[in-house]
């Protein structure tokens, strides 16, 4: 025997069950009672077909089944358990999987909407925290809620109850949720003439530049300089040391994680200045 569940009309109550018997040789017909449990009357289904659809109320029931033909009946088996859960949650509301924080804010927020499942009393909405191995359950009886989500990777899912606590097979997201720290981009410098730079400029965001030397012959860098400075463009001073030179350029932020630094290097050859 098998048991599904598919979408059932009318009562928002009734759920269809679906019962496949063992193909019995030679029978003609098969007949199957169901009952509730408590109770002693029992609903009576005869057909040909092995597979008997009926449409049941959430509960808990019992059932038996026996099979017909012209030369014999066969004996009723014993009573047995049939559930009927309320439906599982099909239809889920889109949503983004990747959502990102920023400094100011620590979580991220993850609005969730279903369409109501026949049969359902309440909702529980399985949170599994794949990054930090957690698990977590919130009940709810409305078809919406707002999840608050800390940085990592999730698998949601939700599932029916009904009033007398029979539930539903889980229905998970179809792939998992993603929260990260907001991170400017990498800065992309474009050296232009009069040994000036240019990039795009970012809202929210400023640019910090770090100059960096190193006399002829010496083994390491030294920090001369170091700005944070708003628009699309920047000018290398004109007062500067012969020697080598590294610049630091990147996106900097209060509210966003700060992008990946960009670095680019030259060399200011001495002049004739620069020996008197």
């Amino acid at each position: 025997m098998s048991l599904s569940l598919m979408a059932a009309p009318r009562s928002s109550k009734n759920v269809a069950v679906e019962v496949e018997l063992e193909e019995v040789l030679n029978a003609e017909k098969y007949e199957l009672e169901v009952r509730k449990n408590g109770q002693s009357r029992a609903t009576q289904y005869v057909q040909q077909r092995p597979v008997f659809n009926m449409t049941l109320e959430v509960g808990n029931y019992q059932m038996r089944t026996r099979a017909l033909s012209e030369q014999s009946v066969s004996p009723w088996s014993d009573w047995t358990e049939l559930l009927a859960p309320p439906e599982t949650v099909r239809k889920k509301s889109e949503v983004s999987y990747n959502l990102s924080v920023d400094k100011k804010r620590m979580q991220a927020n993850l609005e969730l909407n279903w369409e109501a499942a026949r049969g359902a009393d309440q909702y529980v909405i399985w949170i599994e925290n794949i990054t930090e191995n957690k698990k977590e359950k919130i009940k709810t009886r409305k078809t919406s809620h707002n999840l608050s989500l800390q940085t990592g990777e999730y698998k949601v899912g939700l599932q029916s109850i009904s009033k007398d606590g029979l539930s539903s097979a889980v229905s998970y997201y179809d792939n998992n949720f993603f929260v990260a720290k907001t991170q400017l981009p990498k800065i992309d410098i474009t050296p232009s003439e009069n040994q000036s730079y240019r990039w795009t400029e970012k809202p929210q965001a400023e640019v910090r530049i770090e100059i960096f030397h190193k006399a002829f012959f010496s083994e390491q860098f030294v920090k001369v300089q170091n700005l944070r400075i708003k628009g699309d463009s920047w000018r290398l001073p004109a007062a500067l040391r012969p020697g080598e030179y590294r610049l630091q350029f990147q996106y900097v932020s209060e509210t966003f994680e700060n992008g990946p630094v960009e670095t680019l290097e030259f060399i200011k050859k001495p002049t004739e200045p620069n020996f008197r």
